[in-house]
């Protein structure tokens, strides 16, 4: 089977991520000579197209209106939790959480079994970093990076500076 220019050429421009906007005819004499192709990123660009079939302007073509609207992406808010690490005293931190490690028994381990006596010092020590660097919240806002900004680009961009 042959395959028609004009089908390579729709395969063409829809195979590089463009729409095919036109869908009637467009000539008088019934096929649809003019196109419109539009990319967009995550459908931010709106294309409406409509073909006039019954005002000409004297000529064999329909005219072919577009109308371009872009949505902006909206930003949006979420909730965030963290701990200001970088602020505490570390040192003292160390020096506390040494002595907690060097105060227990380990008769009192054989005593309570070893899942309790993990659990127990696992709650002593979020006891320790809470009082250290408390949880902090904060809300933040949000919005979709570009898909060409990737986790690559931040470093590459601290490197240019």
């Amino acid at each position: 089977a042959v395959v028609s220019t004009q089908s390579r050429s729709r395969y063409f421009f829809l195979f590089y991520g463009l729409n095919h906007q036109v869908n009637g005819p467009t000539h008088i004499a019934g096929g649809t000579l003019d196109q419109i192709f539009c990319f967009s990123i995550k459908n931010q660009l709106e294309c409406k197209v409509t073909v006039d079939q019954i005002d000409r302007l004297g000529s064999d073509h329909y005219p072919v209106y577009c109308d371009f609207s872009l949505a902006f992406e909206k930003k949006y808010f979420k909730d965030i939790t963290y701990r200001k690490i970088k602020s505490m005293d570390k040192d003292k931190f160390s020096d506390e959480l040494a002595a907690i490690v060097h105060s227990i028994d380990v008769n009192d381990v054989k005593t309570a079994g070893m899942g309790e006596s993990v659990r127990v010092l696992g709650d002593i020590c979020s006891e320790l970093l809470d009082e250290h660097a408390p949880l902090v919240s904060k809300r933040v806002s949000v919005i979709d990076t570009a898909p060409w900004f990737d986790n690559e680009y931040p470093g590459r961009n601290a490197t240019l500076r």
